[in-house]
């Protein structure tokens, strides 16, 4: 069996920790008075996360972005 060291370290340092939160905060501009409507505010806050998703086809992985809130 072969070792490459290099390799592994080259791995390594590739990685990212994620701990906690993220350095970036995704934040929804506003579109409207969410108090005057509430009852619309799910629909508008998935609106702009597809809208959000579709941007990103063809664009290069954000590595610092997060797919997950953190464990309580």
């Amino acid at each position: 069996m072969t070792r490459h060291p290099a390799k592994a370290l080259e791995k390594l340092h590739a990685s990212a920790n994620k701990i906690g939160y993220g350095t970036v905060a995704t934040t929804i501009p506003a579109c409207g008075s969410f108090a005057a409507m509430p009852s619309g505010n799910d629909r508008r806050a998935t609106e702009f996360e597809f809208q959000r998703e579709i941007r990103k086809i063809g664009q290069p992985v954000d590595r610092s972005e997060w797919g997950m809130t953190p464990p309580p």
